[in-house]
């Protein structure tokens, strides 16, 4: 066969192999992402409850469910 046919071939898999890792560059960024995201969230609803439990202790918080009607 043909040098050429051997070298077009070299490189059709160079450009499959990175086209590969493009994409899981991109898929690990995303996840990355989305995993940010989740940590934020859960950083600022465990704030909240904090401080939502120190203007509004849980059992003042009781009492008031529990007063009778």
């Amino acid at each position: 066969m043909n040098v050429c046919v051997y070298v077009q071939y070299l490189e059709t898999m160079a450009d499959i192999v990175k086209q590969g890792i493009v994409k899981a560059v991109e898929d690990l960024e995303k996840e990355n992402q989305e995993k940010l995201m989740q940590e934020v969230f859960i950083s600022n609803v465990t704030s909240m409850m904090s401080h939502t439990h120190t203007l509004c202790p849980l059992s003042g918080f009781q009492q008031l469910l529990t007063l009778p009607a």
